[in-house]
């Protein structure tokens, strides 16, 4: 029995028996050897998991003037070839397989070759290739947009983190992977981080959500009714609103006063704490003792 067939496995021992012939329920996410090239095991992953029917995230990560060429164009259609060769190996294993197209483009520092997920530069070609594939394709797709190269949650990685999730979530992209807590170019994950790039992306969700311009919002009544020179603070439209706002979960809105008071706790302390409450509220496991038992027993016996 594959790896692969062993993840299989182990699901339905969870979810049933037969349950993956007739429910998508788990992908892989599978790299291109860049250049123009795929591992043999990645060609085995994407060719197990078309034979279970189960969606295949086909993926490539090339770096700019490194696995791929250096100019914007080159690197597109370099990484385009790559994910079009996983996905059509998937069509010709199982015609119709749910497939998603997945980009990753990195630049290399050129002062020293390095790995980079840092630079605005990359995500503009992960743009054109997620407007490539939504357009002429068709296809969901999936990146990697909380990536930073800061070592520490610390300034740096809150701008690099932003600027990723900004770009790559308003350029359509359906799903993103490593997207939270991630430092050091996916090296490590910050707890704190966690939380915090949660709020981000709330944030930008609220963004996205651009302005209401439902037929409600065109009503004038509220400000043609006031008073001339009238503020609008206990207005009952803001009362009626206030419930509602848009709240940070860890950013500080407090004035000075309130926050030294507090202790002057920085966001990584908030931060800090809300991930405290949360592992203290989750449950120690979510399967059955008996369950994991049986898993634990196939685990070993397929080593």
């Amino acid at each position: 029995i594959g790896e692969n067939e062993k993840v299989f496995k182990m699901i339905e021992m969870v979810m049933g028996e037969g349950y993956l012939v007739s429910h998508y329920f788990v992908t892989a996410s599978v790299c291109a050897l860049s250049p123009l090239q795929y591992a043999q095991e990645s060609a085995d992953t994407i060719i197990a998991y078309a034979r279970a029917n189960q969606p295949v995230t086909v993926l490539t990560a090339p770096m700019t003037g490194v696995s791929t060429p250096i100019s914007d164009i080159g690197a597109l259609v370099a990484q385009n070839a790559e994910l079009l060769a996983g996905i059509v190996l998937a069509q010709l294993v199982q015609p119709g397989v749910p497939v998603i197209y997945g980009t990753a483009t990195y630049a290399a520092d050129m002062r020293s070759g390095a790995f980079i997920t840092g630079s605005p530069l990359s995500n503009l070609i992960d743009r054109a290739a997620l407007q490539l594939a939504q357009s002429l394709y068709h296809m969901p797709t999936r990146t990697l947009a909380g990536n930073t190269d800061a070592k520490v949650p610390d300034i740096q990685a809150g701008y690099e983190t932003m600027q990723n999730y900004i770009q790559l979530l308003m350029g359509g992209t359906h799903m993103i992977n490593e997207c939270l807590g991630i430092l050091d170019g996916m090296m490590t994950v910050s707890y704190e981080k966690y939380i915090i790039d949660e709020e981000m992306l709330r944030r930008i969700g609220c963004m996205m959500r651009g302005l209401d311009t439902s037929e409600a919002s065109f009503d004038m009544g509220v400000l043609l009714e006031t008073p001339h020179m009238e503020p609008f603070l206990m207005h009952e439209s803001t009362l009626a609103a206030c419930s509602g706002q848009w709240q940070p979960d860890v950013a500080c809105w407090s004035n000075y006063d309130t926050w030294f008071a507090e202790g002057c706790p920085s966001i990584l302390d908030r931060a800090a704490e809300k991930c405290r409450e949360r592992l203290e509220s989750a449950p120690d496991d979510l399967l059955t003792p008996k369950l994991n038992q049986e898993l634990s027993a196939f685990a070993e016996a397929t080593v």
